[in-house]
């Protein structure tokens, strides 16, 4: 693929807001950025999609090619109508799209910067209005009551007027979240509660501009603070005198590295190998939802920095990503997956609720609230849309059923009082994740799409360790006696003994060396345990780190939880008088115990001056001598 074909396809995985701002300044984004226009807003939800693709998906291979081809169709359509009347698709939310239309000067589309949000005129605001209920109308017309494979797919829409704030937040491992909020979005949530299939809501703020110029029936919203007139649109008696229409944005070829940040690993992943179209699929996947109720479009960007950066730290650290980010009434709504590729793990549903835990309690440290939904199943994974635009996404009842448990979890008032935040699970997720994590189980939830109340648990730790039944190993006679022979040499004097358990996952390594710890205690050897955990595998002293708290005499301390100040300088104490025990000159290196300390630990004159290997050399000096410290 040549340099130009990739950073066209790249591009068309962002909307052409952010296309435009790549055409003007090719360089990557390097730190939060908000932008602030007045903009016509369509939102378009579709309806049908969820149940056509459990029918199709029973179909295997099969199935899944024609609903991959019929998301393509329906949502290509989609796409050239708000394309043909000039605005821009900027986000897929689930099923639903939302389009905007940002006020450029002199009704010229050459321009690639929208007005000001002070400067515009009600007569800007009113004909970019009526192009986006111009465009709600011939949406109406082509795409509602959509008859595919002996389905009919259902379509509500909105149009909305007002300042839009957007922000490019986020940036672990490169990563940037395209973010847009403003009381037109909060607007069209309302309107999306409100709307029956088939119909077109115009919202209050789009209603007073264009109420005198269409056919419809006046409703009432009812907002934050007020009662609000709005209307249900049937027809326009003027055309909106908006003919010309968009240019496509122009980006430099080598601008890709300024497209990636904004697109998926999944699909940078496919990309990279070449891969530039595949057949979607279904995968099986464990699905986040994380609501943030409070912030908003006033909302400082360094506090929605913190925020998203906070959400990509908890969910990337186990190796899932940040499938969509949307705002509307309900606030901010994060939707996280893990099982996308390239990543896929079988413990994927502990992943999840590991990362679910890992937000609670940064969340809960910022004084923020939130409500997390969890499902695990199989769902329809892979890229919807056209040439023009296009985005990856993941449609099913597991994604459906998250959104409902994240609703549900605003309701749990108890849990709110005892833990903050609440978490709720569904049954395949306790299921898969209960080795792992402890968890307690709620009362049924009613949620809307299902009849019968669903069964949820709530996430509380995870496990400290699994405890088995003290039986007798049976077998494994010639090991055992290995490992006997080995402790009785220890107790009689013995310098050192190795032993390594080598084998294939399944054969019982784990209950030999539960056996071991057992001959162990008889024998009264001290013993100190570390475990190795595949979600820690990039860092490189994750498993000394349970001896090291032993050492450090500390594990009480963090057992507790306590996240305090009075907690950490507890345990910077711990950790300096012990070096100073062994030697008071040691003391000086304790900044290099940081790799395997639960905190911080900053770097005196020292150990600021210590870098690459001869830092990790001091490191492991330190840590051997406190070893052999311990077992003299």
């Amino acid at each position: 693929m040549s340099t130009l074909a990739l950073t066209e396809l790249l591009a068309s995985y962002v909307p052409r807001l952010i296309q435009n701002r790549v055409a003007a300044d090719p360089s990557p984004i390097e730190k939060p950025v908000i932008e602030r226009f007045q903009s016509a807003i369509l939102f378009a939800d579709i309806s049908g999609f969820t149940l056509l693709t459990e029918r199709l998906a029973e179909m295997g291979p099969t199935g899944v090619e024609a609903l991959a081809r019929i998301l393509n169709e329906y949502f290509g359509q989609l796409i050239d109508i708000i394309h043909a009347y000039g605005g821009d698709v900027v986000k897929f939310a689930g099923d639903a799209v939302i389009a905007v239309w940002p006020i450029v000067p002199d009704l010229s589309y050459d321009s690639a910067s929208a007005l000001a949000p002070d400067t515009v005129s009600r007569a800007d605001q009113w004909q970019w209005t009526m192009r986006a209920a111009e465009c709600a109308i011939e949406v109406h017309r082509r795409l509602t009551n959509y008859q595919v494979e002996n389905a009919n797919l259902y379509l509500k829409l909105a149009v909305s007027m007002g300042k839009i704030d957007t922000a490019h937040v986020g940036g672990v491992f490169n990563r940037w979240e395209f973010l847009m909020t403003g009381m037109p979005l909060v607007e069209l949530g309302i309107a999306n509660n409100l709307a029956k299939a088939g119909e077109i809501l115009i919202t209050p703020s789009a209603w007073k501009l264009i109420r005198n110029d269409c056919n419809a029936e006046m409703m009432e919203f009812e907002l934050k603070d007020t009662i609000a007139q709005g209307g249900r649109l049937e027809s326009l008696n003027k055309p909106s005198s908006i003919f010309s229409l968009p240019k496509k944005p122009v980006i430099p070829a080598g601008a890709e590295n300024s497209l990636r940040p904004y697109i998926p690993g999944a699909v940078i992943n496919r990309l990279t190998a070449g891969q530039s179209s595949w057949i979607a699929e279904l995968r099986r996947v464990t699905v986040l939802f994380v609501n943030l109720p409070d912030p908003d479009q006033h909302t400082e960007l360094e506090n929605a920095q913190n925020i998203a950066r906070l959400v990509q730290k908890s969910v990337y650290r186990y190796e899932g990503s940040i499938n969509k980010i949307n705002v509307d009434d309900k606030g901010i709504t994060i939707v996280a997956a893990l099982g996308l590729p390239p990543f896929s793990h079988e413990d994927d549903p502990a992943r999840g609720v590991q990362a679910a835990l890992m937000i609670r309690k940064e969340l809960t440290n910022l004084n923020i609230r939130s409500h997390i939904g969890i499902t695990t199943g199989r769902i329809f994974c892979g890229s919807i849309g056209n040439d023009s635009r296009r985005e990856y996404t993941i449609i099913g009842n597991a994604v459906n059923l998250s959104a409902r448990l994240m609703g549900a979890a605003s309701r749990q008032d108890d849990l709110i009082v005892k833990y903050g935040i609440p978490i709720l699970c569904d049954r395949m997720t306790y299921d898969s994740a209960k080795g792992a994590v402890e968890f307690e189980p709620i009362p049924p939830q009613q949620v809307k799409g299902r009849t019968e109340p669903v069964e949820v648990f709530h996430p509380l730790e995870l496990k400290k360790s699994i405890i088995r039944p003290k039986t007798e190993l049976i077998g494994r006679q010639e090991e055992k006696a290995m490992i006997a022979n080995a402790l009785q040499e220890l107790t009689r004097g013995a310098p050192h003994q190795t032993i390594v358990l080598l084998g294939e996952a399944g054969i019982g390594k784990s209950r030999l060396f539960e056996d071991l710890i057992r001959q162990a205690e008889t024998l009264h050897v001290r013993m100190f345990v570390g475990r190795g955990d595949p979600i820690e595998k990039s860092n490189p002293y994750h498993a000394w780190r349970p001896i090291f708290n032993k050492i450090f005499e500390i594990e009480e301390l963090l057992a507790k939880g306590d996240s305090t100040e009075e907690t950490r300088v507890t345990i910077l104490n711990n950790v300096t008088e012990k070096l100073a025990r062994i030697d008071p000159d040691l003391a000086r290196y304790a900044p290099l115990s940081e790799v395997v300390l639960p905190i911080s630990f900053a770097d005196n004159e020292l150990t600021a001056a210590m870098s690459g290997e001869i830092r990790g050399g001091n490191v492991r000096e330190l840590l051997t001598r406190l070893l052999s410290f311990e077992a003299s």
